[in-house]
């Protein structure tokens, strides 16, 4: 199997894509999650 420059790249960076694009969901609901604990302890 040849895997040409061009393919590997745009593997490489649809995963690289895909990762930061999966690290942002996370920080996002990481902040989220923050928030929502504030409002209730200021609640409280």
């Amino acid at each position: 199997m040849v895997i040409t420059v061009d393919s590997l790249s745009t593997k490489n960076g649809i995963e690289a894509l895909y990762r930061k694009m999966y690290d942002n969901v996370k920080f996002l609901g990481e902040v989220l999650a923050c928030n929502s604990r504030e409002r209730e302890s200021s609640v409280v």
